[in-house]
């Protein structure tokens, strides 16, 4: 699966998605912009502690923000 690494200026927030655009994450402010940073491959990515949570927020929500 992919998902989608992105990062809100102003503030060191990280968020994955499955929308390559971003357009699902939550934006409360005009100056909270998130900026694209990578696309990773879950299959591939064993090394995040807790990807089995991570990935059913994921699919869940669209989104999961760290």
């Amino acid at each position: 699966m992919l998902i989608h690494l992105f990062q809100q200026n102003r503030t060191c927030a990280l968020a994955l998605t499955m929308d390559v655009t971003g357009r699902n994450l939550p934006s409360r402010m005009a100056a909270r912009h998130w900026v694209f940073l990578q696309t990773l491959d879950t299959n591939n990515r064993r090394d995040i502690a807790e990807i089995d949570d991570v990935l059913s927020r994921v699919k869940a929500f669209g989104y999961y923000i760290f």
